[in-house]
């Protein structure tokens, strides 16, 4: 059985333009080892901001039973920045020029 959302969250992070404004969760999911949280703004759009922005990131912690591991230690970390751009080899491997 899953947790039931909590109805707001409220923006923490210095300097972010709706800082101290509640806003509305209407979901949550984790991405590349980050949580995050759907959340609707006050001009009624809806926006994807990671939870510890927000006020719940330490219940989210607790609820999930996510403990920080090591650096490097979940499968997303996994291919490191090298598979996103390329890897080592990039185009050339096959066909490319040197």
């Amino acid at each position: 059985m899953t947790a039931a959302l909590p109805g707001t969250a409220v923006i923490i992070r210095p300097r972010h333009p709706l800082h101290g404004r509640e806003l509305r969760v209407l979901g949550r999911m984790r991405r590349h080892g980050v949580r995050e949280l759907l959340v609707e703004i006050p001009d009624g759009s809806k926006r994807l901001i990671p939870a510890s922005w927000t006020d719940l990131d330490q219940a989210a912690g607790a609820e999930e039973g996510d403990a920080p591991g090591p650096a490097g230690a979940s499968g997303d970390d996994a291919a490191g920045p090298a598979h996103r751009q390329g890897g080592g080899r990039g185009r050339r491997g096959i066909g490319g020029r040197r």
